[in-house]
């Protein structure tokens, strides 16, 4: 690809950090995957989903975005600019036997851009893996409502691109933290382990892409974990034509259909 460089957009809160220091105006231009919910506030390069109450919440303005990539089953194609592929629980780098994994889009997309760039540098933004550190009950921040405080779009005060005005958005996984703190046990490891160890650890030994971890408070222990300071710092000046950038993608999406119908 013509840039070595990619963003994926999460749902963590982590991300306000950001959004306060002027991020969307940062990676306006670059290679961006944004996740779920994340195109109401910020257009980016591609969308990827993996829920189909996902789609059925937001059919109507998905048909309006330019690429859509997501997993099989969990609908219908939405449009001409949309993508499924089937998930898988073993990782392959080339996804030639499906897409690992779907038990959380911010996993599916990173194996997705891991296959489409084969190599450079991908910033995860909002892979927290859990709720907000706070002064609350059991060290957590809460939204208005009481939920624990796990996206940053929870609390409705962030301009829609849609409508330009504040957009609260709800949806099933808003303030659900049990499922990261629920622990893996297989007989690979002597101990249960955490969950986000379990699922990350696929990508330890991966050596052609470095994957930096934009979240100092991560429950992911996998990637090296950095500031949004030394995050702007990293990030190249270079500007990138987004239709050249989907067509690249789009490219390599219809090379991996044809490689995994044989």
């Amino acid at each position: 690809m013509q840039t070595k460089q990619a963003i994926i957009l999460g749902g963590g809160t982590s991300v306000l950090e950001g959004i306060n220091s002027g991020l969307f105006e940062k990676i306006q231009q670059k290679f961006t995957v944004g996740l779920n919910f994340s195109h109401h506030f910020f257009r980016s390069t591609i969308l990827m989903f993996v829920d189909e109450t996902f789609i059925a919440d937001q059919k109507y303005s998905l048909k309006q975005l330019p690429l859509i990539i997501g997993k099989q089953d969990s609908g219908a194609a939405l449009s001409t600019n949309s993508y499924l592929f089937p998930a898988t629980h073993g990782y392959q780098r080339d996804c030639s036997s499906g897409i690992y994994k779907s038990t959380l889009v911010g996993i599916f997309a990173l194996s997705f851009l891991i296959y489409v760039m084969d190599e450079g540098e991908i910033f995860l933004l909002g892979y927290d893996y859990g709720a907000k550190k706070g002064k609350g009950d059991q060290g957590r921040a809460y939204d208005h409502s009481g939920h624990a405080l796990t996206h940053w779009y929870q609390e409705g005060n962030l301009l829609s691109v849609y409508t330009g005005q504040p957009e609260q958005i709800e949806h099933r996984g808003l303030g659900k933290v049990s499922w990261y703190e629920a622990l893996h046990r297989d007989g690979k490891h002597s101990k249960p382990i955490p969950r986000a160890e379990h699922e990350f650890e696929v990508y330890r030994n991966e050596s052609k892409v470095k994957i930096y971890n934009v979240s100092l408070d991560s429950k992911i222990p996998t990637f090296s974990k950095i500031s949004y300071e030394q995050f702007y710092q990293m990030l190249n000046c270079e500007s990138y034509d987004q239709n050249a950038l989907r067509e690249e993608i789009r490219t390599k999406t219809i090379e991996l259909i044809k490689a995994q119908k044989g």
